[in-house]
């Protein structure tokens, strides 16, 4: 996945760490990059002298039926997030985001029903930031593996 993109997924669960998020539905992870630019000397044109990559983020907002149980999150302390979901030919997979802080509640949205063709849900979005440490790489800040 390239920085700045976003995958959504439809979950058949969600647990921070190990306890069960009720009535959770959907997870968007987003990926982006830290950067810092040197715009050079005026004669140089349009383009920096210079790029630095800093530190790489993983966001990710999650939404959920139950408005308690995703506003509860907020006053969680910084844990790993599994999203379970149904992957590539019906496969069971999991993602692991390590050390999400949930910070910003979203308040509610609608959001289309897949389990009712052309309907709606109402669902409540909280946002959560990976807290990695400065080595780790992506690899290592979201896991995605089998799930059984």
């Amino acid at each position: 996945m390239a920085t700045g993109e976003s995958t959504a997924f439809w979950l058949r669960y969600a647990k921070h760490p190990t306890t069960a998020i009720s009535k959770a539905r959907r997870a968007a992870i987003t990926v982006t990059t830290v950067k810092a630019e040197d715009p050079g000397s005026a004669l140089q044109g349009a383009s920096p002298a210079a790029v630095a990559v800093g530190k790489m983020r993983v966001d990710v907002q999650l939404f959920g039926t139950d408005p308690a149980a995703i506003r509860a999150l907020q006053a969680e302390a910084t844990a790993n997030l599994v999203l379970g979901y149904v992957g590539d030919a019906a496969a069971n997979e999991k993602h692991t985001l390590k050390n999400v802080r949930f910070h910003t509640f979203l308040g509610q949205i609608e959001l289309p029903d897949p389990d009712n063709a052309g309907g709606t849900i109402a669902v409540w979005g909280i946002a959560g930031t990976c807290v990695a440490a400065y080595a780790d790489t992506l690899a290592l800040a979201w896991i995605t593996a089998t799930d059984t």
